[in-house]
């Protein structure tokens, strides 16, 4: 009866991703000047470039409904991989506990409680600098040789996955303080290091874009927070979402190159210079350890 349930919750799950009428796909250009071409795409905002090989073409990541742009501008291309999703299920590394080889944000959260009991005095316990919209606490770790006093030293902040769809940034991030601390007595370069500095990780940035592309059906490249832009109580993949490092205060809005007004665009900058809590937060926990 359980391996019934099991394969009914499977098929449904298999049926709801296929059946959606938004996903990405694998797109390769062909462009001689290909400089001149990816400022083009990003100010139709398309920026996802995976690679590019000069003067010869570019190879991208974009949403179906943004195919059209590619032939309204001229392009030639062909589709590698027509749809992510079902490529992303097919490889069989979604779910809580099988995110390929990175760490999902459960995992995060477990591993910096491993560091800080394996070496206590080396690291505080993780602590909140601030929750998101969907109350997902932004965990931070200072490392240091005195991690439970401020003492009067130059810091630095190392920060992870301000995009959703960069899960490697979280892994460097907290395999970075593991290094720290298990190098702290046999490295001349990092024992110095960790008494003359205050380093600080915040490994997961964007909590709820995080969480939604390793828990649930998403194809594993959404961008964005979950931002409800539209106001109507449903995430919609194609109209929600801010993108985090687009919507710091700092010339923000500064242009359309590189960020966009358009609440569907992947590099959406928000209603408002700093309107995301994350970014909130962030901006509060850089200002409080300078």
């Amino acid at each position: 009866m359980k391996k019934a349930i099991m394969f009914f919750a499977v098929l449904f799950l298999s049926i709801s991703i296929y059946a959606s009428d938004f996903y990405n796909m694998k797109v390769r250009i062909f462009a001689p000047d290909t400089k001149a071409t990816i400022n083009q795409l990003t100010q139709k905002g398309i920026d996802d470039i995976v690679s590019a090989k000069p003067g010869i073409f570019i190879d991208a990541i974009i949403s179906n409904k943004k195919e059209t742009i590619l032939s309204s501008m001229g392009l030639s291309y062909k589709i590698l991989i027509p749809n992510l999703t079902k490529r992303w299920n097919e490889m069989n590394i979604k779910g809580r506990y099988a995110f390929g080889p990175y760490y999902t944000y459960w995992e995060m959260k477990a591993e910096l409680d491993s560091i800080h009991n394996e070496f206590p005095n080396l690291t505080t316990a993780k602590y909140s600098i601030g929750t998101s919209t969907e109350g997902n606490e932004q965990w931070a770790m200072k490392i240091s040789a005195n991690p439970n006093v401020n003492e009067n030293e130059p810091s630095f902040i190392i920060i992870g996955v301000h995009h959703a769809r960069e899960p490697i940034s979280c892994n460097v991030t907290v395999d970075f303080a593991r290094y720290l601390c298990e190098n702290y007595n046999s490295d001349p370069t990092i024992h110095w290091l960790l008494d003359n500095r205050e380093i600080y990780i915040v490994p997961v940035e964007n909590p709820d874009g995080y969480i939604w592309d390793s828990d649930s059906s998403s194809d594993g490249m959404w961008r964005k927070n979950k931002r409800d832009n539209n106001n109507n109580g449903v995430f919609d993949t194609d109209a929600d979402g801010v993108d985090p490092n687009r919507n710091y205060t700092y010339n923000w809005g500064y242009d359309n190159n590189g960020s966009s007004p358009d609440p569907s665009s992947e590099t959406y900058r928000g209603p408002s210079a700093g309107s995301e809590p994350i970014t909130q937060n962030m901006m509060n926990f850089i200002s409080s350890n300078p």
